[in-house]
């Protein structure tokens, strides 16, 4: 990662600005990856903790992984059929990793939040309701991005109350329904 988070922070920030959290995205379905990720998550978490900062933002990856229509996540980003969703097995994989960055950065006193993103594998509701009923939630806790939520068809409120109590972070962002509806149509991704 660099130098070290206090030799870019200064000790007093002006405006009482503070650290955002950190982002790890991967693919914590590929076991070819895990050991890769879990240096990585230890790398974040170390930086994090020394920046003060108690959140990690941990995401899927996957735009250009090729899914059950023969298309591309960045293709079909908005509008997601049940087929284009990974198979159990990695599903399954990538909650045991994504545990594992979870014990790693709550060790080092940062929570990992799993963060949604359009046009990666985990986009839609059912995706995230799929992977939250396999990780351990003194673990992995909940970073959304109401935009990306608003993208992929879920009513964020109503998430947002579904997941309440293990939310520790978000990404808050306003959405033109308009713009939102165009973008879907045009495929956009």
């Amino acid at each position: 990662m660099g130098a070290r988070p206090m030799k870019r922070w200064p000790s007093s920030p002006p405006h009482g600005l503070k650290p955002a959290p950190g982002y790890l995205g991967a693919e914590f379905w590929n076991p070819e990856q895990e050991a890769n990720i879990l240096a990585r998550a230890l790398d974040q978490a170390t930086f994090a903790q020394q920046a003060g900062v108690s959140e990690l933002y941990v995401a899927a990856g996957g735009f250009d992984k090729t899914m059950g229509r023969g298309l591309t996540r960045r293709q079909i980003a908005g509008h997601v059929q049940p087929e284009d969703s990974m198979s159990d097995a990695e599903y399954a994989h990538f909650a045991r990793v994504l545990n594992q960055v979870g014990e790693i950065t709550l060790a080092k006193g940062v929570r990992s939040c799993f963060h949604n993103h359009v046009g990666t594998v985990i986009e839609t509701r059912d995706e995230i309701d799929h992977l939250w009923s396999l990780v351990d939630h003194d673990l992995v806790f909940m970073g959304p991005d109401t935009g990306h939520l608003a993208w992929a068809g879920a009513d964020v409120v109503a998430f947002c109350r579904d997941y309440a109590a293990h939310i520790k972070t978000m990404h808050i962002k306003d959405i033109d329904p308009t713009v939102l509806v165009e973008g879907v149509v045009n495929e956009w991704d």
